[in-house]
């Protein structure tokens, strides 16, 4: 999982601009929901992006040194969001919006992935759960293993991305940013099929997808949303 450089590199793949576009004018629960819960929050890029809004914000992070930059005033939570039980949000929410960003779910393995699906649905007063996952059918056609590729960033800088196989299910994604900045990871393939049957299995009703379109290339991955 990324850590180190959080703002400088996850805040170049993402225009958080966009992202909160793409959550006001796509999103079929985000305007109405009570609460914004944005977890894992990192340090706030989301929040920053929405510095404006009237709504209220919820931050939930493992890391506290990420959560020490986040300076807006919105509620923190320090809590591993595998354990996440009960959320502290006042009596009249009931109707909050979780929020979650940049593939975390194709971090995790297959079990996994369905405990984390089974905290969320569990908490009770999110009634709407937002999330992205890579488009598999897309890296197919478009990613070889062992070759490089360059993409061009929203802030103009180039990304250079490796994949390798890891295992069955898995790949190593190799990173460089801006020609110096190194980063790996182990992500794991979801597909939209199984993630369907996933988020049913666990209890949720509606389902509906869509490119993430704040992404580059637009479909690359998809967003999807969860209501009860």
């Amino acid at each position: 999982m990324i850590k180190s450089g959080y703002n400088k590199t996850i805040g170049t793949i993402i225009d958080y601009n966009k992202l909160y576009r793409f959550l006001l004018n796509d999103s079929l629960f985000f305007n109405n929901c009570d609460i914004i819960i944005d977890a894992p929050c990192g340090t706030g890029l989301l929040f920053n992006a929405m510095i404006n809004s009237q709504k209220r914000f919820v931050g939930i992070d493992i890391s506290e040194s990420q959560l020490s930059q986040i300076k807006h005033n919105i509620q923190l939570i320090k809590h591993d969001i595998f354990k996440l039980k009960d959320l502290a949000l006042p009596t009249w929410c009931t109707n909050a919006y979780l929020h979650c960003g940049f593939s975390f779910f194709n971090i995790f393995n297959s079990e996994e992935r369905q405990k984390l699906l089974e905290v969320i649905f569990n908490l009770k007063k999110v009634a709407s759960f937002g999330f992205e996952i890579q488009n598999k059918e897309f890296q197919d056609i478009n990613f070889q293993y062992g070759k490089w590729f360059e993409s061009l960033l929203p802030n103009n800088k180039i990304l250079k991305t490796k994949s390798s196989k890891f295992s069955t299910n898995s790949y190593k994604l190799e990173m460089i940013f801006d020609g110096n900045e190194k980063h790996e990871e182990i992500l794991h393939y979801w597909t939209i099929n199984d993630c369907i049957n996933d988020c049913l299995n666990t209890g949720w009703k509606n389902i509906t997808i869509k490119y993430a379109s704040y992404r580059k290339p637009i479909n690359s991955h998809y967003f999807i949303e969860l209501n009860r």
